[in-house]
C-alpha cells in the first residue's frame, strides 16, 4: 500500500512538470488573403496520468469539451478498481492533469465450520459466517476453543490449505474449519 501511495505521489509531481499553459495556435482556415489578420485559437491540454504507463495527452480547444468516447480508460490492476480522479470534461478552460486512483476491491470470505456435534450450537451463535477483507489485507480469522475442541486451521473447498498471510484472492471464496480435540497436553 505504501508503494502504491509513493507511486501516486511521484506521478502527481511529474504531471505538474509536464503540464504547460494553454497555448495559442493560428487559425489557418482563412480565405488566403494575407492582408487579413490571422485569428488565434487557444488550446488546453488534458493529461491522463497512471503510474507505470505513458501519459495520455489530449488537446482541446479552450471552452470546448472532450467527448466521452475520447476519454481513455485507465489500465486495470488486479484486485483494484481504477478510475480517474476527474470525470467532467464537458468544458475545458485550463490545462488539466487527471490521475488514476486505484482502490482495493473488497471481497468476502465465507466460513464453513463443520463443527463437532457438541459444538454446533455454540459455534453458530458466536462465530461469524462471513468476513469482509480488502484485496492485499490479511484477514483476521476467527478462533475457537471450547470443551476441548479447537479450530487448528482452514482449507479451501477442494481441501487445499488456506494460508492467511497469502490472501490475494481476486474474488469471494469459501473456507472450511479444521478441528481437533485438544486435551491441553
Amino acid at each position: 500500500m505504501k508503494k502504491l501511495l509513493r507511486l501516486l505521489l511521484l506521478s502527481l509531481c511529474l504531471s505538474f512538470v509536464f503540464t504547460t499553459a494553454c497555448t495559442q495556435q493560428p487559425d489557418n482556415s482563412g480565405s488566403g488573403d494575407s492582408s487579413q489578420q490571422t485569428s488565434q485559437t487557444e488550446y488546453c491540454t488534458v493529461t491522463f496520468v497512471q503510474t507505470g504507463y505513458e501519459n495520455i495527452v489530449k488537446s482541446v480547444e479552450k471552452g470546448k469539451g472532450i467527448l466521452e468516447a475520447d476519454i481513455p480508460e485507465p489500465n486495470p490492476i488486479d484486485g483494484y478498481t481504477v478510475v480517474w480522479d476527474k470525470t467532467d470534461f464537458s468544458v475545458v478552460n485550463e490545462n488539466l492533469t487527471v490521475n488514476a486512483v486505484a482502490t482495493p476491491n473488497e471481497y468476502s470470505i465465507y466460513l464453513v465450520y463443520n463443527a463437532p456435534e457438541s459444538q454446533k450450537e455454540v459455534v453458530s451463535e458466536t462465530l461469524p459466517t462471513e468476513i469482509k477483507v480488502k484485496y492485499g489485507e490479511i484477514p483476521t480469522m476467527p478462533t475457537y476453543q471450547n470443551n476441548g475442541y479447537v479450530i487448528v486451521g482452514w482449507v479451501y473447498e477442494d481441501g487445499t490449505p488456506y494460508t492467511v498471510n497469502e490472501y490475494k484472492t481476486l474474488g469471494n471464496t469459501t473456507v472450511k474449519a479444521q478441528w481437533e480435540y485438544w486435551t491441553g497436553k
